[in-house]
């Protein structure tokens, strides 16, 4: 089994819940949105290609390119993903300023926690992210294979998904 797979296996495994999956749907891109809107205040230091970089352009690349790593597949639904809250956070960040800008901010980060950890209390499981750091990235792939089912890897079934979990423990 790849990495991809094992961590794909892994997430599974603590997101049966269809409530748990829609409350992540929502809480997943709030949070993205918002980090990415705040980190876009952030300039880096750069001259000519990078003169206008941002730590939000930064974490996109980063990001994109070790979700890449994975799958490639995988990879770009990410990407898609990330675009659609680069430009929900750019209109966020044009539209509001100051005060207002970073209330939304950090309004739509709170929110978008709640709504996680709303969705673990209907599976009775905590967060993994502090175990499996990957599950921070792997959160936006899965929130795309709701809609793209062929990010998963054929072959990679429920069963697949609990059996991995155990091997772990």
């Amino acid at each position: 089994m790849s990495h991809y797979e094992n961590i794909l296996a892994n997430y599974d495994a603590i997101h049966r819940s269809p409530l748990n999956r829609a409350t992540h749907a929502i809480g997943i891109p709030l949070i993205v949105t918002s980090v990415i809107a705040a980190a876009s205040y952030v300039r880096l230091p750069g001259q000519g290609a990078w003169e206008h970089a941002n730590l939000a352009t930064a974490l996109a690349v980063l990001t994109g390119a070790a979700v890449l790593s994975w799958s490639r597949l995988a990879g770009l639904a990410y990407l898609i993903l990330i675009a659609a809250c680069y430009a929900l956070a750019h209109s966020l960040t044009t539209h509001f300023t100051g005060l207002t800008a970073a209330g939304i901010i950090a309004l739509g980060f709170v929110l978008g926690w709640v709504f996680q950890f709303i969705g673990h209390g209907f599976e009775g499981e905590a967060p993994q992210f502090v175990k499996r750091p990957e599950n921070l990235l792997l959160g936006p792939v899965m929130i795309m294979a709701e809609v793209i089912p062929a990010i998963r890897p054929p072959g990679l079934s429920a069963t697949v998904a609990t059996s991995a979990v155990e091997n772990e423990e």
